[in-house]
């Protein structure tokens, strides 16, 4: 979460000569970029510090179409703690805009209570809530259908955490986005 957002963020020392991009508008520009994982570490006041300087930054320099995940990292322990962040996040009037790009969040609590009722019991609770998803909690072939009855939005996938799992994860996201369910597989 340190990277720097702009070429005139990083010291003179730091600057390397190596014909890359190294901050974050230097990439969009040179790859193209449009898709965007952006991560929060919990603290409110860091966030939206950070979450104002990175959506100024994509705002600036990516393509119109772009979009992006939001990452909590694990850092809340309950339902009740993330939405109340969620809403002084997603409430600030500067980033209106660019939270109409966001795809998901990805597993903001952390894995010792993403997979409890008490989950299910905050979801239910939060109708209006964004497409949230598992990605640690997702450890057996079993965690997926339990986060998605306690109201999750899906999961991500990695070979390392099984590619026949993967699989069979895609194919149950399928079946309920054909279902009219929100559906989300990040990979």
């Amino acid at each position: 979460m340190a990277d720097p957002l702009s070429a005139e963020a990083i010291p003179g020392d730091e600057r390397l000569d190596d014909s890359l991009p190294q901050s974050l508008d230097q990439c969009i520009r040179a790859y193209g970029l449009r898709h965007f994982k952006i991560k929060i570490n919990g603290d409110l006041d860091v966030d939206l510090e950070r979450l104002r300087s990175v959506a100024a930054t994509i705002g600036k320099h990516a393509p119109d179409d772009y979009a992006f995940s939001l990452d909590g990292n694990e850092q809340f322990k309950s339902v009740d703690a993330f939405r109340e962040h969620w809403v002084h996040i997603a409430g600030e009037t500067k980033l209106a805009p660019f939270f109409e790009h966001l795809l998901f969040v990805e597993q903001p609590f952390h894995r010792d209570i993403a997979l409890e009722d008490s989950v299910g019991d905050g979801f239910g609770d939060w109708p209006d809530r964004p497409p949230i998803i598992i990605d640690e909690s997702d450890a057996t072939i079993k965690s997926l259908p339990m986060a998605l009855a306690l109201g999750y939005a899906g999961t991500s996938h990695k070979n390392c955490k099984g590619i026949f799992k993967g699989a069979a994860n895609a194919c149950l996201l399928n079946t309920r986005r054909e279902a009219g369910h929100t559906s989300v597989m990040s990979g």
